[in-house]
């Protein structure tokens, strides 16, 4: 009780001194001179003002503080918007420059290409068989038949086995059910190049002929004899050769032309073996 009185005391005393010097200040404006009285209280109250003006000044200067801490964190929180949204923006552009490459690849194998197309997407692929089969977003209503060849401006992809109205299945050539008729550049020796069990990073050839020649980086070509491909396709180069069955067959590792891990855009080629070129 006692406590709460002086501080009421204390208050009082305050809002007292408040008072006087607000008087003091109010008459002074109409006076050239202060009373004796007046200047004794203006000397007694200086240090409070001062005080006051000084804590003031300090609570001013927190106030700023505290505004301009606001205002980092805001700008700090815009800027840090800015750079995730300029990070999507430059994930978007490098996507559209790499499909705008393959586009221009793809466009400069059409023009050297006589024969009509069907320009497709890979909308489909099993994870379990990545080098056996993919799906497209082409298919009979388009023009698509089974057997027509499927490739990218790198070289032979594969062909279709199975069509439906909208999509088509395509059978790759690192699937090891597949074989493709091929030419050796430059012996123009004739094999047979298939897919591997288990890897789709190289193909197998074997050549017809014992006395056929092939070394470390010759080109191979889809021949034309008699298979489901047109003539002159590229499929890969040569990176190893040997012998099979006793020295009677000659052999060769290729490397596919087509980088099958990434296949997003492919051409399919309206050209049936029996009758070539489809109008």
């Amino acid at each position: 009780m006692n406590h709460l009185h002086k501080h009421r005391r204390t208050v009082g005393a305050l809002v007292g001194v408040i008072l006087i010097v607000f008087l003091v200040s109010v008459t002074a404006r109409e006076r050239e001179r202060l009373s004796v009285l007046e200047r004794m209280i203006a000397d007694a109250v200086a240090p409070l003002q001062s005080g006051a003006s000084r804590i003031a000044t300090g609570v001013i200067s927190v106030i700023d503080t505290l505004v301009e801490v606001k205002m980092l964190k805001d700008e700090n929180a815009y800027l840090h918007n800015e750079i995730e949204r300029m990070k999507q923006v430059l994930n978007e552009m490098d996507e559209l420059r790499s499909e705008n490459e393959r586009l221009r690849e793809l466009l400069g194998f059409v023009r050297r290409s006589e024969i009509p197309f069907v320009p497709a997407q890979v909308i489909g692929r099993s994870p379990t068989h990545w080098y056996s089969s993919i799906v497209i977003d082409k298919g009979s209503n388009d023009g698509i038949e089974k057997h027509m060849p499927v490739v990218t401006a790198a070289g032979l992809v594969g062909r279709v086995v199975r069509v439906s109205a909208r999509t088509s299945t395509v059978m790759l050539i690192t699937n090891h059910e597949s074989s493709v008729g091929v030419l050796v550049q430059p012996s123009r020796d004739a094999g047979l190049v298939t897919g591997r069990v288990g890897t789709g990073t190289t193909l197998t050839l074997r050549l017809f002929s014992r006395d056929g020649h092939v070394q470390v980086g010759d080109s191979i070509v889809t021949s034309g004899f008699g298979s489901f491909f047109p003539g002159g396709i590229f499929v890969g180069t040569v990176i190893s050769t040997g012998m099979e069955e006793q020295g009677l067959v000659i052999s060769a590792s290729v490397k596919p032309e087509v980088n099958f891990d990434r296949l997003e855009e492919v051409l399919v080629l309206l050209y049936q073996a029996d009758g070539g070129a489809n109008p």
